[in-house]
């Protein structure tokens, strides 16, 4: 699962929360 928009702020974080959400984790 790809996010369209990529933020430049904190785009580790992002990451982060994209992994948890998707269970990849």
């Amino acid at each position: 699962v790809e996010l369209v928009f990529d933020p430049p702020w904190n785009r580790s974080m992002m990451s982060e929360a994209a992994l948890l959400e998707t269970g990849m984790m």
